[in-house]
């Protein structure tokens, strides 16, 4: 952390410039072993790429990001999230049998909590919106409706049937929403 903190104060920016220029003197030191391999195994291009990947890293700590090893608990208080805090992402469904769905467009799919008990979403095809009722964890979605446009290869009916098999909700150390699936049929993640 002490490291880390003195970085921060002196300077993102002359760290990043003392990375590039690491990792450009990396690639200019030009040595015919470097071609064939050296005694390390390694090309030139296998070094360079060792180090971008050591300067991501750096770059990953000093904005707050974890890497392998770090526990990812800690980037945010469950205990202070709530539904209506931000638009919600849906980032996968896990099922018990082991499918996973992810979707094909990133960031299509929203989910907006509304303070009057109502809800709005959208899709990679329609918008939705409907009312969800919260007790404790226990969420229930009801009386959904949706644009009715037509989208081939959609995954809309996917999506709503998440919303209708909802069971419970939590929240994680990530900054997750998570839903809990009816019958403990699996779950959803939204970010």
């Amino acid at each position: 952390m002490k490291m880390q903190n003195k970085i921060l104060n002196g300077g993102y920016m002359g760290l990043v410039a003392l990375l590039v220029s690491v990792a450009i003197i990396s690639l200019i030191v030009v040595r015919t072993d470097l071609f064939t391999g050296n005694k390390d195994g390694k090309n030139m291009i296998e070094q360079g790429n060792d180090a971008i990947d050591q300067a991501n890293k750096i770059k990953d700590i000093l904005e707050g990001r974890n890497f392998e090893g770090e526990n990812p608990e800690g980037e945010a208080d469950p205990n202070s999230m709530t539904l209506g805090m931000q638009t919600w992402k849906w980032i996968s469904v896990t099922y018990n049998d082991g499918t996973k769905m992810i979707p094909k467009v990133p960031g299509k799919f929203t989910l907006t909590f509304k303070n009057d008990s109502t809800f709005s979403a959208t899709t990679d095809c329609n918008s939705m919106g409907g009312k969800y009722v919260v007790k404790g964890e226990q969420i229930t979605f009801s009386n959904i409706f949706s644009t009715m446009m037509f989208c081939e290869g959609s995954q809309e009916n996917d999506f709503a049937k998440i919303l209708e098999n909802t069971s419970s909700f939590f929240f994680t150390g990530r900054g997750e929403l998570v839903f809990d699936l009816k019958f403990d049929s699996g779950s959803a993640i939204f970010r």
